[in-house]
């Protein structure tokens, strides 16, 4: 009802602020009927329609979020901090949105994350094994490796395997610390934030 409801009320918007759009079809209605059906079938996970027209990050967040620090220890482009934070926003709305509305499974979410977490150690490791005797610009371009992995790994959750789904929990794991992209993150990251 929730969903329908809010795609009504967005037609009925629009429709009032557009002469030409005065009317809302009834085949447009069963169609986003018989849509909405089948993404809560067993085993789909319907997609909040306004996480795609999410505004992309236009600042990087300053509040200190170890997920921001991370990405900064390894020197990565302004533009793919604002695209890492894009991915961990909408990831996070996504995700809190199935969790709010008992949409996973019990444990599902912790399944997916410890996945998400299994492949990253294997890339990390693999990646980062001779990272003790490299200079500290090839540390940073180790991260970048490993970072621009993650970015592109895709890991469906259930149905959904949305490319910023996997991207963004990434993200959301190394805000938590769980996984990083620097070989020595876990010390820098604790060094920065004044932890001993």
């Amino acid at each position: 009802m929730d969903y329908l409801e809010g795609w009504w009320f967005q037609r009925i918007i629009n429709a009032l602020n557009d002469a030409k759009a005065s009317s809302i079809p009834l085949a447009a209605i069963q169609g986003k009927i018989d849509e909405l059906r089948d993404n809560f079938q067993s085993g789909h996970l319907p997609l909040d329609e306004t996480i795609d027209s999410m505004p992309a990050a236009s600042d990087v967040p300053d509040d200190g979020r170890a997920f921001v620090r991370q990405l900064q220890l390894i020197s990565l482009s302004q533009r793919s901090i604002l695209a890492a934070a894009h991915d961990y926003y909408r990831a996070s709305a996504q995700r809190s949105r199935w969790a709010r509305e008992n949409l996973l499974l019990d444990g599902e979410s912790e399944t997916y994350d410890r996945a998400l977490c299994d492949a990253w150690d294997r890339r990390f490791s693999a990646t980062t094994e001779d990272a003790g005797t490299c200079s500290p610009e090839a540390k940073q371009e180790l991260g970048r490796s490993v970072f621009h992995w993650a970015r592109s790994y895709q890991r469906p959750l259930r149905n959904r395997d949305e490319l910023w789904l996997s991207s963004g929990s990434f993200q959301i794991l190394a805000d938590g610390l769980r996984v990083g992209w620097h070989p020595d993150f876990e010390d820098l990251v604790n060094t920065a934030a004044g932890v001993p």
